[in-house]
């Protein structure tokens, strides 16, 4: 457990630095002086979202904030370029056949992809590859009914509100590549793709699709 005395010292440490690339720049400075106006101003329109207006109206900036924004990029960085724990190749599995619903079975049925578990990779390598590094190390978490601890490539933050299904994109005849890139190019799971607001209804703008707000945030 992290003490308490080393999270106020990361706080202070990290709000001490902004503090003085804040001073030192004056287009920070400025901005900052702004955005403090913006959340104690009795004008919503200066607010596009009245939902913002509203939790942050009349609240000072606050280091723990800042520095909770700051963890939170860190934390979102360390987790983009961490290795899987399985050097598990797209590429060769879908060279010998495989499809991409052969392992993410639920991506045309329901709204997430789902990871196999390790006793579904054990179906084909109980017998399949038995010699190979990757498939002892698989072999050993499921030895140890242990699920492999995968890490994560593509997801939206929470605070975007995002409610994306596969199932849905997969019946309207949108291809995996379209959002996940050409695995047949990859190896283990690497992000291809950048998702945001713009590729989304640019997409459902060329499919006839829906771009009404709650077709996509809740």
């Amino acid at each position: 457990m992290i003490s308490r005395l080393f999270v106020t010292r990361v706080m202070r440490l990290t709000f001490a630095l902004s503090l003085a690339i804040v001073r030192g720049c004056p287009i920070s400075w400025l901005l900052v002086q702004r955005r403090g106006f913006v959340r104690n101003s009795p004008y919503p329109i200066l607010v596009s979202d009245p939902s913002v207006y509203r939790r942050f109206r009349g609240r000072p900036l606050r280091s723990r904030v800042m520095t909770a924004r700051v963890l939170f990029a860190l934390v979102f960085v360390a987790a983009l370029f961490a290795e899987q724990p399985i050097a598990y190749s797209h590429r060769k599995h879908l060279a010998l056949g495989l499809q991409c619903l052969d392992c993410h079975s639920m991506a045309d049925i329901g709204p997430a992809a789902t990871i196999p578990s390790v006793g579904k990779c054990m179906l084909c390598h109980a017998m399949a590859a038995t010699d190979k590094p990757e498939v002892k190390k698989i072999a050993d978490y499921a030895a140890k009914g242990i699920e492999i601890p995968w890490q994560r490539v593509y997801e939206f933050q929470p605070h975007a509100f995002v409610r994306f299904n596969h199932a849905a994109h997969l019946h309207a005849k949108v291809d995996c590549a379209t959002c996940h890139g050409d695995m047949t190019k990859v190896d283990t799971a690497q992000k291809l793709v950048n998702h945001n607001m713009g590729t989304c209804l640019s997409c459902h703008r060329q499919k006839g699709a829906s771009q009404d707000c709650a077709t996509c945030h809740y």
